[in-house]
């Protein structure tokens, strides 16, 4: 009459005060957001473990030189266009430099993808607001905004005619961020 169960659903004297819950992922988040980005934040300010934790992921995710890249655009006959591509990667690298990529103009293409990684592993996400028309050579740059500003609290079911938002997040029918 031995009932079978997972060994990580037993429960014994050294899991009884570990609490299980039946809600969904989305019910956890909303009540518990707040309070684990918060001491995210707190232990990347006070620990070093947590600041080198951080560092692991920018490190092994983006790198030193963070993407680099490699055009391999050919001309009619098939073989490379040297020209084409050294002016494509010439761009590709004054675009990321600090003074045309954000708009505080203190980062870096590296930069902006070091704190995104930083970010989602510590908040969940960020967001990055597009500049068309900034005043530098390429005419666009990008802006942090950290992910609290959007309204956690917006939530709304998919309806005909109208998507749904999940924390303050508008999704199409496929799942695929709209807005």
């Amino acid at each position: 009459n031995a009932l079978r169960m997972y060994a990580a659903a037993k429960t014994d004297r050294t899991v009884a005060d570990w609490f299980t819950t039946q809600s969904s992922a989305d019910a956890e988040i909303l009540t518990s957001r707040i309070a684990v980005i918060s001491r995210t934040r707190q232990l990347e300010r006070d620990d070093p473990y947590m600041r080198r934790i951080l560092r692991l992921y920018e490190n092994n995710v983006i790198g030193h030189n963070g993407i680099q890249l490699q055009c391999k655009a050919k001309d009619a006959d098939g073989s490379y266009d040297t020209v084409a591509n050294s002016m494509i990667e010439d761009a590709w690298k004054r675009a990321g430099s600090s003074k045309n990529c954000a708009t505080n103009r203190r980062m870096t293409m590296v930069d902006t993808r070091r704190l995104t990684v930083r970010a989602v592993v510590r908040d969940g996400g960020i967001l990055w607001r597009k500049r068309p028309g900034y005043d530098n050579e390429f005419a666009f740059a990008i802006q942090p905004i950290e992910i609290d500003r959007l309204d956690h609290n917006l939530n709304r079911s998919e309806l005909p005619g109208q998507n749904g938002i999940r924390f303050g997040i508008e999704f199409d029918g496929f799942g695929a961020i709209v807005a």
